[in-house]
C-alpha cells in the first residue's frame, strides 16, 4: 500500500471506528459507526481489498462513505449513487 493510501485508510479508521470491528470477517460488529466521510485530500477506491486490484474511482475529501465490510486492513465502502469498492 502506498503511503498516501495508508494515510487515507488510517484517516478513515480514526474517523469511523469508535470501537473494534467484530463478528464475521467482512461484516461490521455491533455498535460500530458505519457512516463517515473521507478525511484525506484524495483517496483511491479499488475493486478489491488490496493495491493489486484496479481503481474503481478516486474520491475527494468530505466524500460521504458507508462501511459495509472489512477484510484485514481494508474496508468495503459504498458511495452515493451505489458505487462500491475497497479502501
Amino acid at each position: 500500500m502506498s503511503s498516501s493510501g495508508l494515510s487515507v485508510v488510517l484517516a478513515i479508521i480514526l474517523y469511523l471506528v469508535g470501537s473494534a470491528f467484530g463478528g464475521n470477517p467482512g461484516e461490521p460488529g455491533p455498535g460500530v459507526p458505519v457512516s463517515g466521510e473521507v478525511t484525506a485530500s484524495r483517496a483511491t477506491v479499488r475493486a478489491g481489498p488490496g493495491t493489486s486490484f484496479p481503481p474503481v474511482t478516486v474520491v475527494e475529501a468530505s466524500t460521504p462513505v458507508r462501511i459495509t465490510g472489512r477484510q484485514g486492513d481494508w474496508y468495503r465502502v459504498e458511495l452515493s449513487g451505489g458505487l462500491a469498492g475497497w479502501m
